[in-house]
């Protein structure tokens, strides 16, 4: 009986090592392919930042655009009254010693 049972220790060596050696060549397989992916993951992570960004970037010029048009048109009228407060302090600053307006039309405070 004893030969039977060495035989069978034998032959689940055999299978194990069988099994392992199998084992053995899917876990490389699977490092491959790990790797693989991970490689892959880092390339589609910076092309997603960079559609993000320039998705984002897209959007603040649309939201901003009208707002900057706006603003240069305030910009534009703010000169224009700028130079309509200046003309009339100048106006306004006019007077017997600076003008040809006669004493008499001095304004008195």
């Amino acid at each position: 009986m004893r030969a039977d049972y060495s035989k069978g220790l034998i032959k689940q060596v055999e299978e194990l090592t069988v099994e392992n050696e199998r084992l053995k060549t899917e876990n490389k397989r699977l490092r491959g392919e790990n790797r693989e992916l991970s490689m892959r993951l880092t390339q589609l992570e910076a092309t997603l930042e960079a559609r993000i960004e320039a998705a984002v970037s897209s959007a603040v010029q649309k939201a901003t655009a009208p707002l900057l048009a706006e603003l240069a048109k305030k910009e534009e009228k703010i000169e224009i009254l700028e130079t309509e407060v200046s003309r009339l302090k100048a106006q306004i600053n006019k007077n017997s010693d600076n003008s040809s307006q006669p004493p008499s039309q001095n304004e008195r405070f």
